[in-house]
């Protein structure tokens, strides 16, 4: 890939100058529904892929910047939150917003990945937020950062319209069926 040899610049997360880092708070499971209701907020735990649940609270206000969420407590993984979607990070759920327009925070949370595997972060060697703070990460100019996005993007849809493709077969095949038998 030659996104990752034309690395040109190194960068550690806990520059504030660059990067809004936090973890969030503990969520009691009296607290989560499992169905979406009015004024709640999708919950992220460590497993950063899947909503948790849903919450009737609040711990971060402004979701203008998209969010790269790494889980703390589990498997090694990590998660790209668009700008301007509201989400709920547990105790066990890291976030970092991207405040400088040299990084691009979808490719971010590729490269994250990355380093976290490279730590051998898991259950038993935690991605603590000092942890992640301390990754020195390498990333080439802004423009190769977007042009990778763009076309992991194109994919990206593919993929989507292919799985809903096998997702329909399904019931188009017992639609069939229903129809000979």
């Amino acid at each position: 890939n030659s996104s990752l040899k034309s690395r040109t610049y190194s960068i550690k997360l806990n520059d504030s100058d660059l990067f809004e880092i936090g973890i969030g708070r503990r969520v009691l499971i009296s607290q989560i529904r499992e169905e979406l209701q009015p004024n709640y907020l999708p919950v992220y735990s460590a497993n950063v892929k899947d909503t948790f649940g849903y919450i009737n609270d609040r711990l971060l206000d402004d979701f203008e910047l998209p969010s790269v969420l790494w889980g703390i407590d589990g498997d090694w993984m990590t998660n790209y939150i668009p700008a301007n979607e509201h989400f709920y990070p547990t105790d066990h759920c890291g976030y970092i917003r991207v405040l400088t327009d040299n990084v691009n925070p979808k490719y971010l949370t590729w490269i994250l990945n990355k380093a976290g595997e490279t730590e051998r972060f898991s259950r038993h060697h935690r991605a603590s937020t000092e942890r992640v703070k301390n990754l020195n990460l390498q990333l080439p100019d802004i423009a190769i950062q977007n042009e990778v996005v763009d076309s992991i993007v194109v994919l990206e849809e593919q993929i989507a319209q292919a799985q809903s493709v096998i997702d329909n077969a399904h019931d188009k095949k017992q639609k069939i069926i229903k129809q000979y038998l």
